[in-house]
């Protein structure tokens, strides 16, 4: 039944409220926890917690999504060529900026010579890999419809249909869960090696983070609540991924896949012309 503008806005004030005070809640515990540097689970009771208050807040968006998209899909906000552009790039900033951003980081450590620096890179690869497993799983299951699917309804599900239809990949939002877990990885390795700048490295990847799920809302490829549960999913990569190293600093891919150094090295090159050594310590 749809619902009069009265109710949607308590349905997304309650939404926004249930999602921002766990969240709240859950950073500062994680700050704590990755500060001390000691071995947990990976997920625990507490998290549950969270997370359940987390995704109840985003499902209570659901009802209001179509209110959502109407608005944003109104010539007044469409017709602005400086948004579409500025839309456009942080569409690509969720991807395929992210696996740039990560992998770069990692190349950058390792050319530098700075263990922390690449190990961020790796973090964050890792937490990109984990939020696209988890994510596509999910848009699989739950063959969710996109706002362009035509005639728009936010209730159109259909299980399974996202392993097969492009169309049906709406829930969760991939871009969101990308950008997010980035920023969770970020901001908990800024807050051990740079704590200096954690005031400013918080709310910049979060920023970001949010601008990635906007665009996806204003370039009419995901419902609200998509991005909200694609925030969600990203967040916890982040965080479990960062749980999983800071207990098993030595773990195999540490050990396997960081390079000690890459150096450059004249021998190895075509011709003459100036290459480089990638040296590895397995321990």
């Amino acid at each position: 039944m749809p619902l009069t503008a009265a109710p949607r806005v308590v349905c997304v004030a309650l939404g926004m409220a249930c999602a921002a005070m766990p969240g709240a809640a859950q950073a500062r515990d994680m700050a704590r926890d990755t500060a001390r540097a000691a071995p947990r689970a990976l997920f625990t009771r507490h998290d549950a917690f969270v997370a359940t208050g987390l995704l109840a807040g985003a499902l209570a968006l659901m009802p209001a999504d179509e209110w959502f998209r109407n608005h944003v899909e109104e010539r007044s906000l469409q017709s602005s060529t400086t948004a579409h552009t500025v839309a456009n790039d942080f569409s690509l900033l969720g991807d395929p900026g992210t696996v740039i951003l990560s992998l770069g980081t990692y190349a950058v450590g390792r050319i530098a010579g700075s263990h922390t620096v690449s190990d961020v890179g790796l973090h964050a690869t890792e937490a990109l890999v984990l939020s696209a497993a988890a994510t596509e799983l999910v848009k699989g299951v739950a063959g969710r419809a996109r706002p362009y699917v035509l005639p728009p309804d936010a209730d159109e599900f259909a299980a399974l249909r996202g392993f097969s239809s492009a169309g049906r990949t709406s829930f969760p939002s991939g871009h969101t869960s990308a950008a997010f877990s980035l920023a969770a990885v970020v901001d908990e390795e800024g807050a051990i090696h740079w704590p200096h700048a954690a005031r400013i490295v918080t709310p910049v990847t979060y920023g970001l983070a949010s601008l990635v799920g906007l665009s996806r809302i204003y370039k009419d490829r995901h419902w609200v609540s998509d991005v909200a549960v694609g925030a969600l999913v990203g967040e916890y990569s982040g965080l479990m991924v960062e749980r999983y190293n800071r207990g098993h600093p030595h773990n195999a891919l540490e050990r396997w896949l960081v390079p000690s150094a890459i150096t450059p090295d004249n021998e190895t090159g075509k011709a003459g012309k100036p290459g480089v050594s990638i040296v590895w310590s397995v321990r």
